[in-house]
């Protein structure tokens, strides 16, 4: 009530601007005065949503890093590259943005960690205190991913990116669970609680439009009066950037998509407002040498050089240190945490003008430096295909002699990395000024190995083809007894390990197992590649090693269990490949509750309610129940009380105890999983009974599980 006085309040005072000899008469007026109301009002409550809704969606993440609720993420890799410079992510980080573990949210934030490889039939989830958790889709709708792809590369899959109310809005099973587990008040209360997008988004849309007619239809009205139009004379704004070149000036439109809120267009020049990162900075960043206004200067250079934008970049080299002569031009020489200077960014962002201007003015720089870990600038020009920055490299004859031999500590060289990036045209290069190719890294990777596992199909059939030439052998094995089948076996590239075995690679070398006895089979299982399982079983060369156990005794159908494709699992099991127990007494149904695979568990809890067996009577050789399993492995994702929920339907015995006495109550405080540990005092409080001194023992390592715990035991005195 009080928006919709507010809002008449400030539209009956902007009539009062309108001269009393011109007003209109009562029925002219009175629409306007509506209309700016109903505007005042719809900008009013979208902006308190606004913030109620990022106040919200703020808190309670409980992540180990600062991550930000956004309306949406980037959908292509232009918007993700903006937005990845946006954050302002070091190289030790990599941006990323997809839903938080609940799936009430988008989050974005800078990943700690390097990107992982995602499985086929797999969206992600931010889970726990912060790791990138695989969530299966094959149950989609629409738009589950169908081949493997890298962690940062979500956004080619739109339906990972689309979440409300604790589901993906393409998992229809979800929803229609959601709804059928609970009344819909209940439902109605966490819609609100929640305040996702997907009702709001089209509310705040339609307010939007019909607020824009309405003040364009009063704008138009107003500007007919010739002293509205004489105030508006003097307070006329441009919508345009101007930056001043040498005295041309040059014009620059503000170009904004719906996504980079905040962002300005690539084209800025004058480094302002949102031109600059963000505006926090790393502990790291403040223990250096420069004053704190030089460091936001350094971090523009740097941005301006991963961008690859010459012009921006030399307009802050004329003008804000080139210029002056005390310590700014240090900035040049400087270099960050990982031992990188603006040389090895320019090299990332591609720009060859750049990287000429910085060998103009450092003095103190070479071409042949590098990082920490032994990266070169052409390192990592290779692994980021940025091919002109190569060419011009090695076009400088000293620059080239000195690459040819130059590895990483972990021994990777430039063939390493192009391979990696999967760039043919730099590899032709390095080919034709007749760079090592063959040698491998620290850990036995060769490039074929590298092109296999970054999934370059193209490239790796090249090298496949002319392996011999290039003395790439196709049957040698890394330490660990992986060769080229197991690494294609393990990225699910149907593609490659077909064209390996259809003339190029023995079939014997793809039939070996690794020194754990894995087979290629027992691999793709493990990662969830139905297409590939199926592939294998029904090749006539291939199919000998369906029934094939590892050293623990695991077969492929334990493996099915743990990659999670349920498709891949009930296949293999069509094979007439049981169910055995591994070495320590695990069956499938243990294996799916250790990897949080719903489907799967629900599968084998209705098999075994079918056929009358008890569930009680899996347990491994130290009385590990599947129920002890679930809190194991933490997701806390909705999926660990889900699986309960499973279990005990199926008849499990949640009081059973380990041979240590711990009940799956115990086994959760110690793994510090407070979703469970929350879900397990709730519904099933006469676990708190049950060895309580373990409890509070497992408890007192984590203050929120110890305050959940002590106030439920006060509850039941």
């Amino acid at each position: 009530m009080s928006e919709l006085i507010e809002a008449l309040t400030v539209a009956v005072l902007c009539c009062s601007y309108i001269p009393t000899s011109k007003l209109l008469r009562f029925h002219q007026w009175f629409p306007f005065v509506m209309g700016g109301a109903f505007v005042c009002i719809s900008f009013r409550l979208i902006d308190v949503s606004a913030m109620d809704t990022r106040v919200k969606r703020s808190s309670d993440y409980g992540y180990d890093f600062n991550v930000t609720p956004v309306e949406r993420c980037p959908m292509n890799k232009s918007e993700h590259e903006k937005a990845e410079i946006r954050m302002g992510c070091n190289e030790n980080q990599t941006y990323h943005c997809i839903p938080d573990k609940k799936h009430s949210t988008l989050i974005e934030f800078c990943y700690p960690r390097k990107r992982s490889l995602v499985q086929s039939g797999k969206c992600l989830e931010l889970a726990d205190t912060g790791y990138l958790n695989n969530v299966n889709c094959e149950n989609f709708t629409v738009g589950c991913p169908d081949t493997h792809y890298l962690s940062n590369e979500i956004y080619n899959y739109t339906a990972c990116l689309s979440v409300a109310f604790g589901c993906f809005t393409a998992d229809k099973a979800c929803w229609q669970e959601k709804f059928e587990r609970r009344p819909f008040e209940k439902f109605r209360e966490d819609c609100e609680q929640n305040r996702t997008n997907v009702f709001l988004a089209p509310f705040i849309f339609v307010t939007i439009i019909v607020a824009l007619q309405l003040v364009l239809v009063l704008f138009f009205c107003i500007l007919k009066r010739r002293d509205v139009l004489d105030f508006m004379k003097g307070n006329k704004t441009s919508a345009r950037l101007v930056s001043f070149e040498g005295g041309n000036e040059e014009q620059t439109s503000l170009m904004r998509s719906p996504h980079d809120k905040g962002t300005c267009e690539i084209k800025c020049m004058i480094p302002k407002g949102c031109d600059f990162p963000r505006s926090t900075l790393d502990l790291e960043e403040l223990e250096s040498e420069h004053w704190l206004e030089d460091i936001e200067l350094l971090r523009l250079l740097r941005r301006h050089c991963l961008q690859g934008a010459f012009e921006n970049f030399n307009y802050l080299l004329r003008t804000r240190i080139l210029k002056r002569k005390d310590s700014l031009k240090k900035i040049l020489e400087s270099r960050d945490r990982d031992g990188r200077s603006l040389m090895h960014y320019a090299a990332k962002g591609g720009s060859v003008d750049i990287l000429e201007k910085l060998m103009e003015h450092c003095s103190d720089r070479k071409l042949d430096e590098e990082d920490r870990l032994g990266h070169t600038l052409l390192h990592i020009a290779c692994k980021y295909g940025r091919d002109d920055i190569c060419t011009f490299l090695l076009s400088i004859e000293d620059y080239k002699g000195s690459q040819m031999n130059k590895t990483t500590k972990h021994l990777w060289n430039a063939a390493h990395f192009t391979a990696a990036g999967g760039n043919n045209k730099i590899f032709k290069i390095l080919l034709t000024k007749k760079f090592n190719v063959d040698s491998k890294t620290s850990n036995g990777l060769n490039i074929l190995d590298i092109a296999c596992i970054y999934n370059h199909t193209s490239f790796c059939q090249e090298l496949i083809k002319r392996s011999s030439e290039l003395e790439l052998p196709l049957n040698e094995s890394d330490d660990r007894g992986w060769n080229i089948a197991h690494f294609a076996a393990r990225v699910g590239n149907k593609n490659i390990l077909e064209f390996l075995i259809n003339g190029y690679l023995d079939v014997e070398v793809a039939k070996s197992k690794t020194h754990q006895k894995k087979t290629i089979l027992h691999i793709c299982c493990e990662y969830g590649h139905y297409e590939l399982c199926k592939f294998i079983v029904e090749n006539e060369h291939l199919n000998v090693m369906i029934g094939d156990i590892d050293q623990d005794r695991w077969n492929a159908l334990h493996f099915c269990a743990k990659g999670g494709s349920l498709d891949a699992f009930k296949f293999i099991e069509s094979m007439d490949i049981h169910d055995d127990e591994t070495l320590n007494s695990k069956t499938a149904l243990h294996i799916s509750c250790i990897y949080k695979h719903v489907e799967i568990a629900k599968y084998l809890c209705n098999q075994l309610k079918s056929s009358g067996k008890n569930i009680n009577d899996l347990k491994t050789k130290t009385l590990w129940t599947p129920a002890h399993y679930v809190a194991v492995e933490i997701k806390q994702d909705g999926s660990e009380e889900e699986l309960i929920r499973i279990l005990v339907d199926a008849g499990i015995d949640l009081t059973a105890k380990t041979e240590e006495r711990k009940t799956v109550l115990i086994v959760a405080c110690e793994h510090r999983n407070k979703t469970l540990v929350c879900y397990l005092v709730d519904n099933h409080p006469e676990l708190l009974k049950i060895e309580p001194d373990l409890i509070k023992q497992a408890a007192k390592y984590d203050a929120a599980i110890r305050e959940i715990i002590d106030n439920a035991m006060k509850n039941q005195i």
